[in-house]
């Protein structure tokens, strides 16, 4: 459930939770065209926010990139070898690539690249009560009060959840392995893991949750976003 803000004003110089989220949001349907104007331009902003973050800010990140490595490779897949184009290698005949799906393609996994940084970015600088809070306050035009809380309790404890699972796949992987085959061996990890999220979804049902609502942005900082998006369209263009 949440509570009323204190009202408190923003520390000069700190983007607002909410306007953080915001900002997210316009990146990400920038990223999203991957045009390389635009790639390029999210990457040097991204490379001086990440400078001023300080080295925290890139906890985790490394791994987070390479579990999507075989994302990267299906898309290139299937941007490079099933879009039609100029062979890159014509002596290879059907088993090249296209020119144009290939470079598509890298344009695709740059820009997932570049939606992952900035959502690590996001998570990593914002405390988890200020992010719940803030999307609990931007989801206030379209659900009801019920809804937001649920919304909210739901999402800290998937927020929650994500580690621990993390953890208790560790542990599955670091146990000793058993006799049979692997496939089965599989299968009983699979099970044990399972079982404890289950255990830990029981334990969480009926939490109450506490939260302070946001105190409202400061008026110039709602032009943020506005700026990228303008931004955004106008290397569209280019």
């Amino acid at each position: 459930m949440s509570r009323p803000a204190d009202n408190r004003p923003a520390k000069r110089g700190v983007l607002h939770p909410q306007i953080r989220v915001l900002v997210l949001l316009v990146f990400i349907a920038a990223a999203a065209s991957a045009r390389p104007a635009i790639l390029l331009a999210g990457a040097v902003l991204l490379a001086l926010v990440y400078a001023r973050a300080g080295r925290h800010s890139f906890a985790t990140l490394g791994r987070m990139i390479l579990r999507l490595r075989w994302l990267f490779f299906a898309i290139l897949l299937v941007y490079g070898w099933w879009t039609p184009g100029e062979l890159l290698v014509p002596s290879a005949g059907g088993f090249s690539p296209a020119r144009e799906g290939l470079h598509s393609g890298l344009l695709r996994v740059a820009a997932l690249i570049l939606i992952v940084c900035a959502v690590n970015l996001l998570v990593r600088t914002t405390p988890r009560g200020q992010l719940l809070a803030a999307l609990y306050a931007l989801t206030r035009p379209i659900l009801t009060p019920a809804l937001r809380e649920r919304f909210a309790v739901r999402l800290l404890l998937t927020l929650e959840a994500v580690p621990r699972v993390q953890d208790m796949l560790a542990d599955s992987r670091r146990q000793p392995p058993e006799a049979g085959p692997r496939l089965q061996r599989l299968a009983v990890s699979v099970r044990t893991v399972y079982a404890k999220i289950l255990e830990t979804a029981s334990r969480s049902a009926g939490t109450t949750l506490v939260f302070d609502e946001p105190y409202p942005p400061p008026r110039l900082q709602w032009l943020l976003p506005l700026l990228l998006g303008i931004a955004a369209a106008l290397l569209a263009g280019l």
